[in-house]
């Protein structure tokens, strides 16, 4: 049986979001914490059909500093069936694609990416977790992953705001030419941002090296784009909620 890691990277100290603890244990509504929507996901795709026509083991990695085993504890009381652990974030790699790549010696055949300070509408209508036909975010990932050695959970956004803010993707055919995270120029060129991405271990380290790449805007390793080639699958809605306004602007939506 093949295994499927989720990489929940909870590294990060919340400066943005103001909160007294985690971040990723914000109480955005009464009885619910940022990590919930990722933990959500989880058990969407834990408890479908598609894993079992998939064959996978789903284990949960949770990248943490120091003083954050909290949100560690927090994970694994609410995921009991599932194998879930820790790593502590490796000072020798960078940002947020290093607190990813903390976990390598972790990662396993099918390795996706959940953003524990966001938000992400899979299905269409009243659907959060799951399409109308049972499909969930992980289980997508994982049949792109069949075919492609890294792929991105991506909304389509003209919205130039967002785009300048976020990671931009332009998407051509269900592939991303152009990425950028949080780009300051050529904003219309882009179609989309990406919410939660996936990748194969073979990939693993080129992908760090392009990522850690767009975060410090070298552009030393854009080539690698190219070679990484990712494919997409389309979410329905991405909100990022690493600060106390994108949270009260998610409030006032209405969003559960």
């Amino acid at each position: 049986m093949k295994r499927a890691t989720i990489i929940l990277p909870c590294a990060g100290e919340g400066k943005r979001l103001g909160a007294k603890g985690p971040k990723e244990l914000f109480e955005i509504y009464p009885g619910k914490k940022l990590i919930d929507y990722s933990i959500e996901h989880i058990k969407a795709f834990n408890n479908s059909k598609k894993r079992a026509e998939l064959d996978v083991r789903v284990a949960v990695i949770t990248i943490i500093k120091p003083g954050k085993e909290s949100v560690f504890r927090y994970v694994s009381e609410r995921l009991p069936i599932v194998d879930v652990n820790y790593v502590m974030f490796n000072n020798y790699f960078r940002e947020w694609p290093g607190s990813v790549y903390s976990a390598n010696m972790e990662f396993s055949d099918f390795n996706i990416v959940l953003l524990p300070d966001s938000f992400i509408k899979f299905g269409e209508d009243d659907l959060i977790y799951s399409d109308e036909k049972g499909e969930t975010l992980i289980s997508r990932a994982i049949e792109r992953l069949l075919e492609d050695s890294v792929v991105f959970g991506v909304t389509k956004c003209s919205d130039k705001h967002m785009i300048s803010t976020l990671g931009a993707v332009k998407v051509e055919k269900n592939r991303i030419t152009k990425f950028k995270d949080k780009p300051s120029a050529n904003i219309d060129q882009y179609t989309g941002v990406w919410g939660a991405y996936g990748f194969l271990e073979s990939a693993s380290r080129k992908l760090y090296e392009f990522l850690i790449d767009s975060v410090e805007k070298s552009g030393k390793k854009e080539h690698l784009l190219k070679e990484l080639d990712p494919s997409v699958f389309f979410i329905d809605t991405y909100h990022d909620l690493g600060t106390i306004d994108s949270v009260a602007k998610f409030i006032s939506s209405d969003n559960s």
